[in-house]
């Protein structure tokens, strides 16, 4: 949701100046909306790899230490 929220506002901001831009230049028009498009990217990458680092973090106590599930019980 965080990402989404972002590229939304990155979006709108993007499109603005895009659309300014080529009123001058169709170069620089193409400059802004590669480099809005590359902001999401960014953001949703970062944010994917925070959220699996916390994963992380949270799960390597239990994963080191020996405290999963029993299997013993799983088994048939």
């Amino acid at each position: 949701m965080l990402a989404g929220y972002i590229g939304m506002a990155v979006a709108t901001t993007t499109n603005v100046l895009v659309t300014y831009s080529c009123n001058e230049n169709m170069d620089k028009g193409f400059m802004a909306a590669y480099q809005g498009g590359q902001v999401l990217g960014f953001c949703l990458v970062g944010v994917a790899l925070l959220v699996l680092e916390i994963l992380i973090i949270g799960y390597k106590d239990n994963v080191v230490r020996g405290e999963t599930a029993d299997f013993e019980q799983i088994r048939y």
